[in-house]
C-alpha cells in the first residue's frame, strides 16, 4: 500500500510512557482515476484500520527501553472495484534498547516479529494462488554501535516462514520457488561512518542462509542461496 493511501488519525501520550495511536487509510492512487474504476489494481474496500502502541521507560540514568505492538487489516480488490477480494491481517510485537557509552558513543538494539494472515479469495479466483489461507511470519533483529567519532557497526538478522503455496510461489529460474515456500533467512552486516549530521556513508553486506525456500538449489536450475549474496556501497543524505 507504499505511496498509494491516504490516512486520518490520532495519537495520545500518557505520562511520557505510554504512547497510543489509531489511524484509518484509504485508496488515493496518484496519476490514477478518483474515484478508482474497473482498471485500478489493488484497491482497498472501504478503510484499512491502522493501531501501534508502545510503552517507554527509562533504565538507569543512560538507558532506555520500549516495548511495543502494531498491526494493519486491508480488504483489497485485486483488480477494479468489485468481485472477490484479499484480506490482510498483521499483527507485530516490537522492541528496542539504547544505551548511551562512554566518551559520547551509544548502543541500539531492535527486534521486531510479524504475522500476516492472509485469506485469498481474488487470488484464488484469478489463479494467482492455490491456498485460500496463507500465513507469513517476519522475524528482524539487528544491533548498532557508534563510536564518538561517529563510526558505525551494525550486525542484524532477518527471517520470513510461511505456508507453501505452489502458485503463489511458483517455479522459476533465479526468483523462483522450487519448493513452493517463500521461507528465506540470513545475515546483514555494516560499517558506517557519518562526517556530517546530516550525511552517512555506509559498506553493507547481506548473506543468506535460505532463499526462496531453500539453501540449496532454492530455484530448481541449481542457483544456491548464497548466490544472492550482496555487497552494497550506500550514500545517505538529509536536506
Amino acid at each position: 500500500l507504499g505511496q498509494q493511501v491516504a490516512g486520518l488519525g490520532a495519537y495520545a501520550v500518557l505520562d511520557n510512557h505510554l504512547y497510543g495511536e489509531f489511524s484509518l487509510y484509504r485508496s488515493a492512487f496518484q496519476g490514477g482515476p478518483h474515484p478508482p474504476d474497473s482498471t485500478a489494481s489493488n484497491t482497498i474496500h472501504s478503510v484499512s484500520p491502522y493501531w501501534r502502541a508502545y510503552y517507554e521507560h527509562p533504565i538507569g540514568e543512560r538507558g532506555n527501553l520500549m516495548i511495543g505492538t502494531m498491526g494493519m487489516s486491508a480488504t483489497i480488490y485485486p483488480v477494479g472495484v468489485t468481485g472477490l477480494t484479499n484480506r490482510f491481517t498483521d499483527i507485530a510485537f516490537d522492541a528496542q534498547f539504547e544505551h548511551r557509552l562512554g566518551e559520547g558513543g551509544n548502543f541500539s538494539a531492535h527486534a521486531i516479529w510479524i504475522h500476516e494472515q492472509q485469506k485469498l479469495a481474488g487470488d484464488v479466483d484469478a489463479g494467482l494462488a492455490a491456498n485460500l489461507e496463507n500465513k507469513l511470519q517476519t522475524l528482524r533483529i539487528d544491533a548498532s554501535a557508534y563510536t564518538r567519532s561517529r563510526i558505525g557497526f551494525t550486525a542484524g538478522y532477518f527471517s520470513t516462514t510461511g505456508d507453501s503455496d505452489v502458485v503463489r510461489y511458483a517455479p522459476g529460474e533465479i526468483s523462483g520457488f522450487a519448493a513452493g515456500s517463500p521461507n528465506s533467512s540470513g545475515f546483514i552486516g555494516e560499517i558506517s561512518a557519518l562526517p556530517w549530521l546530516n550525511t552517512r556513508f555506509s559498506l553493507q553486506y547481506v548473506h543468506y542462509t535460505k532463499f526462496n525456500g531453500a539453501s540449496l538449489n532454492y530455484d530448481g536450475a541449481g542457483r544456491n542461496a548464497k548466490d544472492n549474496n550482496t555487497l552494497y556501497l550506500l550514500t545517505w543524505l538529509v536536506f
